[in-house]
């Protein structure tokens, strides 16, 4: 019980969690948002799974325009599958992580968000992610 309450030691700043790319402050402050934040689709280690999804998206063979697959499990394991959604979590990641883990993060997405833009194309029906048209 000891080891598990250890884990959540705010004052251990080493995150449970591992973030490709990111540093471990980064990943940690991440980490505090991801337990903390019960208003949202967010569970520990979301935001590094929505990560590696949307990357897993764009590293693909470019013969052809990218499109996102539609048909997907809605269960809390799969449903980061749809990169739409992964790419919602990160925003949303982004929009209540605080200062510097927040700019490194969209750092690293809006290089993400260049190479989809550069190699999707655009939807005739886009939805509306917090307020922008995503």
């Amino acid at each position: 019980m000891r080891a598990e309450a250890a884990l959540y030691d705010c004052g251990r700043q080493v995150p449970p969690l591992k973030i490709r790319g990111l540093s471990d402050q980064t990943a940690w402050a991440v980490h505090l948002v991801e337990i903390a934040d019960k208003d949202y689709y967010l569970y520990p280690g979301a935001t590094a799974r929505a990560l590696d999804r949307y990357r897993e998206f764009l590293d693909v063979p470019r013969c052809r325009p990218l499109s996102q697959e539609a048909d997907v499990c809605n269960c809390q394991g799969c449903a980061l599958d749809d990169v739409s959604l992964a790419r919602e979590v990160l925003e949303h990641v982004l929009q209540v992580v605080p200062g510097r883990a927040r700019a490194e993060l969209r750092r690293e997405v809006a290089g993400l968000d260049a190479e989809y833009r550069e190699h999707t194309v655009p939807n005739p029906f886009p939805r509306r992610v917090h307020g922008r048209l995503w």
